[in-house]
């Protein structure tokens, strides 16, 4: 028989481990949140401004590939908004076709682990945008 002492240690030992490893995975699980929210919000403030500026569709593409974005698509229908909004939006597809439906050309672009759908009116000046991540 083990001596009572060696299993309290043990018995010590071990929730200590399982306590150190909950708070670790907490501690990351709120970093990870932390970091997304944070990219968010950056790229959310980014387009708000852009948007206020009503740039070309030429302009925004220059700017964005610069920085090393990708042009994904672009849609001047319905049918081809909705081929971009399946492919690109599976999470919000009725966002997307509703706010391009108010636009004349929609384009899409991936920024790292986001994807930026952004409205153009029929002089080609940005009028809104929809963010999501990368599904």
């Amino acid at each position: 028989m083990l001596a009572p002492g060696l299993v309290k240690k043990a018995l010590v030992v071990a929730g200590s481990l399982a306590v150190t490893g909950l708070l670790l995975t907490l501690a990351l699980s709120l970093g990870s949140w932390g970091y997304r929210h944070r990219q968010g919000s950056l790229h959310a403030g980014r387009l708000l401004r852009l948007k206020e500026l009503h740039p070309t569709a030429a302009q925004v593409q220059a700017g964005l590939e610069a920085e090393g974005a990708r042009f994904a698509g672009q849609a001047s229908t319905p049918a081809e908004l909705q081929l971009l909004a399946r492919r690109w939006a599976p999470s919000a597809p009725d966002l997307v076709l509703a706010k391009g439906r108010r636009a004349a050309r929609t384009r899409v672009f991936l920024v790292g682990e986001l994807v930026y759908f952004l409205f153009f009116d029929a002089d080609d000046r940005m009028i809104d945008f929809v963010l999501l991540e990368a599904g």
